[in-house]
Formats: C-alpha cells, sequence, structure tokens
C-alpha cells in the first residue's frame, strides 16, 4: 500500500481531536445536567464539585499536551546546529536520512508529523500531536485526571440509578427538587406540565 500523503494524517488527526474534546464536553454537559444535579440537591453538593475540579483538570492538560512543543528537532536554526555538534560526539548517536540530521539514541522519527522527536513515545491522533519530552508529563497526568473523573462519573451514575430505581422513569421525576423539609415541590419543568394541562 502507498504511503498516505502527509496533508492526510494532519487532517484525520485534528478530526480525532477534536471529536474527543467535543465528545468529552457534550456528555459532560449532560451528567452535570441530569444525575450529578440530582445528586448535588439530594445526596450532596460535593458530587459535582469534585467531579467538575477532575473535568477541568482534564481539560487542561489535554490542551497543554495538544499545543506544547514536543521536543521536535528545529532544522536549520542555530541552536539545533550548536547541538547537532555535541551530539556527534555520542556514541550511541544515529543518523536520520528524512531530517538530515544526528539524533540522540531516544530521538524517534515520527511519520505523521514528519520530523524527529526528542524522547519519541508516539503519535498519538487523540491529542493531535506527538508524545515526547516536553510533554509527556502533560499527557500522564491529563490520563490520569480523566480516569478519575470517568470513574466518578461511572460511580454517581450506578447511585443516581440505584436511588431511582424503585420509581417509574419520567420527565417529572427528573425536574423534581426535594423542599426544605424532605417532600418534593414541582419544579419549573413540572409547572410548566400542568399549566399546558389545565
Amino acid at each position: 500500500m502507498a504511503p498516505r500523503p502527509d496533508g492526510f494524517h494532519a487532517l484525520s488527526s485534528g478530526i480525532y481531536a477534536s471529536l474527543l474534546y467535543s465528545t468529552l464536553m457534550a456528555l459532560s454537559c449532560l451528567f452535570f445536567t441530569f444525575p450529578c444535579n440530582w445528586l448535588a440537591l439530594h445526596v450532596s453538593w460535593t458530587i459535582p464539585v469534585l467531579c467538575g475540579q477532575f473535568l477541568v483538570a482534564a481539560a487542561i492538560y489535554f490542551c497543554l499536551t495538544s499545543f506544547t512543543d514536543t521536543g521536535i528537532l528545529h532544522k536549520g536554526i542555530d541552536k539545533e546546529l550548536m547541538n547537532q555538534a555535541v551530539t556527534m560526539n555520542d556514541p550511541n548517536q544515529h543518523w536520520c536520512n528524512k531530517c538530515q540530521l544526528y539524533c540522540l539514541p531516544h530521538t524517534h522519527h515520527c511519520h505523521c508529523c514528519n520530523t524527529c522527536v526528542e524522547e519519541f513515545d508516539h503519535h498519538c491522533m487523540w491529542m493531535n500531536n506527538c508524545i515526547g519530552s516536553n510533554n509527556h508529563c502533560f499527557f500522564v497526568l491529563f490520563l490520569l485526571f480523566l480516569s478519575c473523573y470517568d470513574v466518578a462519573v461511572l460511580v454517581c451514575c450506578l447511585v443516581y440509578l440505584t436511588l431511582n430505581c424503585p420509581q417509574a422513569f419520567n420527565v417529572e421525576k427528573i425536574c423534581t427538587y426535594p423542599s426544605p423539609k424532605g417532600k418534593a415541590l414541582p419544579s419549573i419543568c413540572t409547572q410548566k406540565q400542568s399549566l399546558f394541562v389545565s
């Protein structure tokens, strides 16, 4: 199979990254609107605070991973030419035919970005960026906070379904808010439904 052009990799990687971020935000809006809102009113107000912190941290480290320079070996720059003089003295250096540069052992050529990256780990299409020396820590923190957020959302949804399992599922139950005495008061959604019925 013939290799695909670099423009295709850039376009497809950008679509994957946009899809990941937009899906995360869209599903999070649904979560905070219904299950998390209900748990905050009936269980504890700390639930949306904790989940929100995980989501914000994951979003921040997602952006840092995507937009941080990964440690690219820039061709033709004076600083990089000075580094080449030091690299050539290293016995473990190797030559990159595509970049026409001497590289250290942990530096590898990314075929998607068409450049050499220091401490290259892999090219993540979901980040639209390589994972290298400068953003590897951000990538690990993103995975950590995203995993914590996913676990928190899963637990909250299971608790929400468990507490609402004996009742019939309808829109009125979702939009019903507790009164100070523990009795359910009709919300705006319920009031609008009664107006339409009357």
